[in-house]
């Protein structure tokens, strides 16, 4: 997920759609395809830092 999403933002994408849940494996659906908020947040800084260049 976040090589998928550093890459997206290197090519110009203007969002990420990233599903994030405190505990993934907790979530009531779309487990499986959530983000805990530590990788949510690496995400951010990431596409972040990426866009600033």
């Amino acid at each position: 997920t976040l090589q998928l999403a550093k890459a997206a933002t290197a090519i110009g994408v203007h969002a990420l759609f990233v599903e994030c849940h405190p505990n993934p494996k907790e979530a009531w659906s779309d487990g499986a395809t959530q983000v805990g908020f530590e990788m949510f947040e690496e995400i951010i800084a990431s596409a972040a830092k990426i866009r600033s260049v």
